[in-house]
């Protein structure tokens, strides 16, 4: 039988599928690998499988020292012995590829998915995204080095793609610009009303409480509104912009439903009615408003978790900056209720 022919299929052929389960393997394993681009478990799934996928199967027409230099980096970085041990492994395969007359693009696929399940894998210290800009500098190094040696064909296509893909991208950006504006006024004005309300309480001002309370959950429902729009729904779907938009959306929702709940829960106290009588204080009176303090204080608790839920890592500086101010304000509210 010709050396051109395996199993009744040319090599070449018998390659490109080994190279196909390769990358397809490699997707599914990277799925699990804890990485939440848009924070939406369907949509993170999704495309993490793409990505991996395209990018083990464009690196297996990389240069094997590519390759090779992909996995030493992912070495260097892993977090753990295994996965170092995995990242050799790859190292290996490329080198052993390269030795040969002609590299094999299985075994380049096959180190490139040992590369890629590593970085995936990354926990750096420092800066928020440094693991993510490792992991997609190396993904991307990759892909360009390995689209670059397909045919003009499959790089039309895959162009064309990206292309969709980009204009996809600018949408979704240019939406989540024109809902933040929309937003931005509304969830400001709504952050200054709550911590109003808060001094107000401190006050002892029930009555200004509960209509500057009652005005902040409009102002965070007109926030909500804007950060709910169509404008922003295909952000939701763009990594890094999905973080910035689920974030906002949530406070803003949670800020308006908690806000609305504490001035409902002040309408139920008069601080009238705490009285002397006969010398003492009326015992019934102040009986009488413990549900309502609580509920106040129920809403304030919540209003409290709705920022600590908030991955503010994420956030602007300014923005992030108000929340910690509103937080320190709540557990000062908090003790003072307690």
């Amino acid at each position: 039988m010709s050396r051109t022919r395996q199993s009744g299929l040319p090599a070449g052929l018998s390659a490109t599928r080994a190279t196909t389960v390769i990358a397809a393997a490699s997707g599914i394993v990277a799925v699990p690998a804890g990485l939440h681009p848009t924070v939406s478990p369907v949509v993170d799934a999704c495309l993490v499988f793409a990505s991996v996928f395209v990018v083990t199967w464009a690196a297996a027409l990389a240069p094997w020292w590519v390759v090779a230099l992909a996995a030493g980096i992912a070495a260097v970085s892993a977090p753990t012995p295994a996965l170092v041990g995995v990242a050799v492994v790859g190292v290996l395969i490329a080198s052993a590829s390269g030795i040969g007359a002609e590299p094999s693009p299985p075994a380049l696929a096959l180190a490139t998915a040992c590369a890629i399940q590593v970085v995936a894998r990354l926990e750096l210290a420092g800066f928020v995204g440094a693991s993510s800009l490792v992991g997609c500098g190396v993904a991307l190094t990759l892909f360009v080095f390995g689209i670059r040696r397909r045919s003009l064909l499959v790089r039309q296509r895959v162009w064309f793609v990206l292309g969709v893909a980009g204009a996809l991208l600018v949408v979704g950006l240019v939406g989540l610009v024109v809902a933040v504006l929309g937003a931005r006024e509304p969830l400001s004005q709504g952050n200054r009303q709550a911590r109003a309300g808060l001094a107000a309480l401190q006050r002892g001002d029930i009555e200004g409480a509960m209509a500057v309370f009652a005005d902040a959950a409009q102002q965070f429902a007109q926030a909500d509104e804007a950060l709910s729009s169509q404008w922003a729904q295909v952000a939701r779907f763009i990594p890094i912009a999905a973080h910035y938009q689920r974030a906002g959306a949530g406070v803003a929702a949670g800020a308006t439903e908690v806000m609305g709940s504490a001035a409902e829960a002040l309408q139920g106290i008069d601080a009238d009615t705490i009285r002397v009588v006969d010398g003492a204080i009326d015992i019934d009176a102040v009986t009488a408003l413990r549900r309502p303090f609580a509920d106040l204080d129920a809403a304030i608790s919540e209003f409290g978790d709705v920022l600590d839920g908030v991955a503010t890592d994420w956030l602007a500086g300014p923005l992030t900056r108000r929340f910690d101010d509103v937080r320190r304000q709540i557990g000062s509210q908090e003790v003072q209720l307690d």
